[in-house]
């Protein structure tokens, strides 16, 4: 008897705490779709969550369409796995009018830059000064910048979902498994870092040179 109290105790407390982040617009941590990597070279295993309320872009920005019809972007798990935590730098205006393809942010590693791409056509309405220039290991919970877009509606964007953002995120990490190979014989991206049995462990957050950082924007970061 004790034991079936206690059994429906936690069922509610997990049930109330269910309700809440319903009411919140997030998702339980136990109902989080999760995409196991493992089996590559020198990417380390690792689990990877999307959150079910973002979709990823080509170019590994994440966007969230909010209540008032705005689009938030941030940097996904992918950019901050394969270079570390990096640092972000807005040097757009309000009021600033983007096209897709254009450059909406910087990403800040050691002493190299990357280009980020805006997925959409839009207007900047705001920018969150608290991410410039800072590091960040929560990717989800830090957004960039704001836009008003109609392309969301228009159904002219090209994003990924659900189990199909698992499913490109695997992709992604086999070439990122794949550029690693490439480039593994600069001993300042991979070389020096190779003593847990082939396995990366500060990948390419270890030091970019010219020619990897031109790579990798050409990669991983392009629209």
């Amino acid at each position: 008897m004790v034991a079936l109290f206690v059994l429906a105790l936690f069922i509610l407390f997990i049930a109330m705490d269910f309700i809440v982040l319903k009411v919140q617009g997030k998702t339980h941590p136990a109902f989080e779709k999760v995409l196991s990597i493992s089996g590559l070279s020198y990417v380390p295993e690792m689990e990877i969550k999307v959150p079910d309320d973002i979709v990823l872009s080509k170019g590994h920005l994440w966007m969230k369409k909010n209540k008032s019809g705005l689009v938030k972007l941030g940097v996904d798990d992918f950019v901050n796995t394969a270079l570390g935590n990096i640092s972000i730098q807005n040097n757009l205006s309000v009021g600033k009018e983007l096209k897709r393809g254009e450059v909406i942010f910087e990403g800040k590693v050691g002493n190299k830059k990357l280009k980020f791409h805006s997925p959409v056509n839009g207007v900047v309405r705001s920018i969150n000064s608290n991410s410039h220039d800072r590091e960040y290991s929560d990717s989800y919970s830090n957004w960039n910048v704001e836009l008003s877009s109609k392309d969301f509606a228009s159904g002219n964007v090209t994003y990924f979902s659900g189990s199909e953002a698992l499913n490109w995120l695997r992709q992604e990490f086999t070439k990122l498994d794949d550029f690693l190979k490439l480039h593994s014989a600069m001993p300042e991206l991979v070389g020096a870092t190779m003593y847990d049995g082939g396995k990366m462990v500060e990948g390419v957050k270890a030091g970019l040179n010219d020619k990897a950082a031109e790579d990798f924007e050409k990669e991983f970061l392009s629209l």
